[in-house]
């Protein structure tokens, strides 16, 4: 440790800069924490904004100089966790992948905590992937919309269940129903012909104070008439 210290005093001692430097190194190797495994980033929720996914998670408090952001995605050959860009500065909390159009698809992501080089990494933090809301299927027969969506992974503290958010037109958004958190399918019944229904997927934890949703989702009821006259 010693020898390590000495190599960067001869480095860096005529500079100002390489001083304070050399203070930071000597700090931290007395308080033995600099070459210790950074803190894993606490994954917090993800979303979409703008069409796009946008993750976050707590800062870490240790010395995190950045977060890499890891994506599951296809490289030509298998599908595979591949590293897409970085954001630095240990106080930040999220990211937008603008290049991710969140109503089409949702690959999943991991983000770990870096400081120099592998051995000080952290290890990978838990998954997250946004809700993706599969087309509406109308019933004709029946006059009733089914939906279905892929689950959310990893909710604070727990996930709860999802709300089914429905519109008529270009009317505001209403309950149409709730599911619990093992239930990725919903029916939507009694609808009147001629409607366009927009819908959207929100899921929620115990108290409703972290949620996500899903990006909308529309469909025009036509419904079968029925026989005026049977015979």
């Amino acid at each position: 440790m010693m020898e390590l210290i000495k190599s960067m005093t001869r480095l860096f001692k005529h500079t100002r800069p390489g001083i304070v430097f050399i203070l930071w190194i000597i700090f931290h190797l007395f308080h033995g924490n600099l070459f210790a495994q950074l803190q894993t980033p606490q994954v917090d929720s993800i979303s979409i904004y703008n069409g796009s996914p946008k993750i976050a998670w707590f800062p870490n408090t240790d010395n995190t100089l950045g977060y890499p952001i890891l994506k599951f995605s296809f490289d030509g050959f298998i599908y595979n966790w591949k590293e897409i860009d970085t954001v630095w500065g240990a106080t930040s909390t999220f990211y937008y992948d603008s290049t991710v159009n969140a109503c089409e698809e949702n690959p999943p992501y991991k983000l770990y905590a870096s400081w120099t080089g592998n051995p000080n990494n952290s290890n990978w933090s838990k998954t997250l992937r946004t809700i993706y809301l599969r087309k509406p299927e109308l019933d004709k027969c029946n006059n009733s919309i089914k939906l279905s969506w892929t689950p959310y992974l990893n909710m604070i503290p727990e996930l709860t269940g999802y709300q089914i958010l429905a519109k008529e037109n270009n009317g505001p958004f209403y309950e149409a129903g709730e599911t619990s958190s093992q239930d990725t399918t919903f029916v939507h019944q009694s609808l009147i012909d001629g409607v366009t229904y927009t819908y959207m997927i929100r899921a929620f934890n115990p108290d409703k104070s972290r949620t996500s949703s899903s990006c909308e989702r529309s469909l025009k009821v036509k419904t079968l008439k029925l026989p005026e006259h049977i015979f």
